[in-house]
């Protein structure tokens, strides 16, 4: 005689799945990352990494008393485009760092479908760039996917524009970068 499973046991088993995954799902959803935590953290870092890398190269921004980090006008020797306008070095040299797939005079898109739009405004004695990025790409729209920075002469970077409270959150979170809270 051979023993099997009842029509009882097998509906109960089914039941008991079917709870633990009613209970398990929202769970396990919440521990996916956010993405657009996420892309905002890797938009922010690369671009410190890349302003730092760029005002740190002698051969594009030598140390000169009198001038200071990107409001440097001389011709460089590291990158053939920019000739002698301050404005023009900044964004070609930040669009070869990024190293992008495609560009345009004031944009480039990289492997990562970001889209990149520099702007620059550097003067002898002072100005700034802004750099402003769609982590998303720009045919995805998400709620947070578009946030810009404000280059300083000095390199220092800040977070600015529409979104500069969410995107300085997300650049901040640690631990807690899972879940939509």
């Amino acid at each position: 005689m051979k023993k099997g499973f009842t029509l009882t046991e097998i509906m109960i088993a089914l039941a008991v799945i079917a709870i633990l995954t009613v209970i398990l799902m929202p769970m396990i959803f919440k521990l996916r990352p956010n993405q657009e935590v996420l892309m905002t953290k890797r938009a922010y870092y690369q671009t410190l990494t890349i302003v730092s890398e760029m005002i740190n190269n002698e051969k594009c921004y030598p140390l000169v008393y009198d001038r200071t980090g990107f409001g440097d006008e001389r011709p460089y020797t590291c990158s053939q485009n920019g000739g002698g306008n301050r404005n023009v070095k900044f964004r070609e040299l930040f669009k070869e760092y990024l190293n992008p797939i495609a560009t345009t005079a004031s944009s480039a898109t990289t492997k990562d479908s970001m889209s990149w739009t520099i702007s620059s405004r550097f003067t002898q004695n002072g100005g700034h760039a802004i750099i402003t990025v769609d982590t998303s790409g720009s045919n995805v729209s998400r709620e947070h996917d578009t946030f810009s920075m404000n280059i300083l002469p000095n390199g220092k970077v800040e977070i600015t524009g529409v979104n500069a409270e969410w995107a300085r959150a997300a650049v901040q979170t640690d631990k807690k970068f899972v879940g939509n809270d």
